[in-house]
């Protein structure tokens, strides 16, 4: 009997945990609602491995799968061994989020407001059929270290240095920064900048510049006949050295020895 009363006491203290839990949960967890309270901006087109999302004054995480709705006001997070691809809805915007990687999502009046916290992302202008970038294409900022880019049209990467600075590099089109002083630079192709925690950005000429494979493109090859990848880039000027770096992201790379 007194065995009994003990699992009896220890299953109704464990339901009451469990059923409190999944209530909390519930009432903070994002919904969509016919009052438009919470509006969807953005699918979660791909994903590979686990990606999270938190929404505003949540404390937890909660893991999201593919084609699923993303809300304005959340934050969306990478593992170390995961990506995620997002689409927003109005703009076509794309942005491919690489591992260990945050962003949070906005959208106001002026169109899309989205936060760099950490990691490495690839943003792609996508345009629809008829060459619009969307049904109704705002502005559309990205916010980091004190400044505002202005994406425009561009096709950039995104990245944390080892230092703490973040690394912008725009492979087409333009974008242009903006720091909390008012001061603004205009990168191209040819010019790469790097942003401190105050806002300052240091342009650099782009001495190295691709032409294929793309950044961010697929390369489909045969593993079992090992072809080859063919790198090309613009020619460089005399006592420039050359090597590939490869992994599974850009924290854990190696020199090709081969």
């Amino acid at each position: 009997m007194r065995n009994s009363k003990r699992l009896i006491v220890a299953a109704l203290i464990s339901g009451g945990c469990w059923a409190g839990t999944d209530y909390w949960y519930e009432l903070n967890r994002p919904k969509s609602n016919n009052s438009g309270a919470l509006k969807s901006i953005a699918l979660l087109e791909d994903v590979d491995n686990e990606v999270q999302r938190k929404a505003r004054g949540r404390t937890f995480w909660e893991t999201v799968t593919r084609n699923q709705d993303l809300f304005a006001g959340e934050n969306i997070r990478t593992l170390k061994a995961s990506e995620a691809r997002i689409l927003f809805k109005s703009s076509g915007l794309v942005i491919d989020l690489e591992p260990d990687s945050e962003i949070t999502i906005e959208e106001n009046r002026e169109g899309l407001a989205l936060t760099f916290l950490k990691g490495n992302l690839f943003v792609k202008s996508q345009t629809f059929a008829g060459g619009a970038r969307g049904p109704a294409a705002k502005k559309i900022t990205l916010k980091t270290k004190n400044s505002e880019i202005d994406l425009a049209e561009a096709d950039l990467s995104i990245s944390e240095t080892k230092t703490g600075d973040v690394s912008l590099d725009v492979f087409k089109g333009k974008a242009e920064l903006k720091n909390k002083n008012g001061e603004k630079v205009i990168l191209d192709s040819e010019k790469s900048g790097v942003i401190s925690d105050e806002g300052k950005v240091k342009v650099t000429e782009e001495q190295f510049q691709i032409i294929s494979p793309l950044p961010n493109q697929d390369v489909y090859i045969d593993v079992y006949k090992r072809e080859p990848v063919a790198f090309q880039w613009k020619p460089l000027s005399e006592g420039y050295k050359v090597y590939l770096e490869r992994g599974s992201s850009r924290s854990d790379l190696r020199r090709n020895q081969d």
